[in-house]
């Protein structure tokens, strides 16, 4: 019913919905872009990123969707300070059980940490270096689909891009590396819908990755759609992928696109929302989408911005 309600709501490219900025209390973190973020039961866990004046923070974090409040989270056996790196949990929003979020370090370091819910709701926060996998990066993109993470691209210490792409099952603790995947794979961004992978990047182009077949797809770029961006940030509710902000042009933007996974179209809002589009964090509790931090000509923010579709 929601993808159904979701669709409707998409009139001749127009997205219908609106922003709010959030009224906070607790904290807040430090001003900062490059922040990875996931949400499980009702909480958007974020920490690390780039903050101002090069300041790389060292921080972990909850933020109460329901209460807006911040709490800073004490962890043991934290990762060292990390930027351009990527936070992920295979758990749905809503999900409750035990399990982890994970974190892919960046900054070149490349290690690969999970984060134990089981120890934020009960008695100990712990962090686990896991199995060694990909090589070291940074500007990485991942994404879950039934209980696997996707990892694609990225640059490495010397800042050549990476186009190799793999796969890590949590269920056994081991990564795989998969076809190679589209090129120029720094700087994108990717979310998952189904059963497939939608990597956008920095050219204005679309793949598609099917887990079933393990191919890529490149996708026509529709004549109606968003200009070639770089550190834009997405997340999918229902059939639709939400893209907001990147650099166009040299100029952070503020536009909040929708792409229909079925139909093969673009929306756009026409609702004022962020003004800080670089490199920001956009989740999503299934219902809404919350973008966190970013950055512009003005330097980074603590913001919280809530979009209803």
């Amino acid at each position: 019913m929601l993808e159904t309600m979701l669709s409707i709501r998409i009139t001749k490219g127009i997205l219908k919905g609106t922003w709010a900025k959030q009224t906070t209390s607790g904290g807040p973190p430090t001003p900062r872009s490059q922040a990875g973020a996931a949400v499980a039961n009702g909480l958007i866990f974020t920490g690390y990123g780039w903050g101002s004046s090069s300041y790389i923070p060292r921080d972990w974090w909850s933020y109460n969707i329901a209460s807006h409040v911040w709490t800073s989270l004490s962890v043991n056996d934290q990762p060292w300070s990390r930027s351009c790196g990527q936070i992920v949990t295979t758990l749905g929003p809503n999900y409750t059980a035990d399990d982890s979020i994970y974190f892919l370090a960046g900054n070149g370091n490349g290690t690969f940490e999970a984060y134990s819910i089981t120890g934020f709701y009960h008695t100990k926060d712990t962090w686990t270096t896991l199995t060694s996998g990909p090589p070291a990066r940074y500007f990485a993109t991942m994404a879950t689909i039934a209980g696997k993470i996707y990892l694609y691209g990225g640059q490495n210490n010397s800042g050549v891009g990476l186009i190799d792409f793999w796969v890590y099952d949590t269920s056994v603790g081991t990564w795989t590396q998969l076809t190679s995947g589209p090129p120029g794979g720094s700087l994108g961004a990717m979310a998952a819908v189904g059963n497939k992978l939608y990597y956008f990047g920095t050219a204005g182009d679309l793949w598609i990755y099917s887990t079933v077949s393990n191919t890529w797809q490149k996708i026509p770029i529709p004549t109606y759609g968003p200009s070639a961006r770089y550190g834009q940030s997405v997340a999918a509710i229902g059939n639709l992928i939400y893209m907001f902000g990147g650099i166009v042009n040299g100029v952070a933007s503020t536009e909040l696109w929708a792409y229909d996974t079925v139909k093969n179209l673009w929306s756009l809002a026409t609702n004022t929302g962020p003004q800080a589009g670089y490199s920001g964090a956009l989740v999503t509790d299934g219902t809404k989408l919350y973008y966190l931090f970013g950055s512009s000509s003005a330097g980074p923010t603590s913001d919280v911005w809530c979009y209803t579709p």
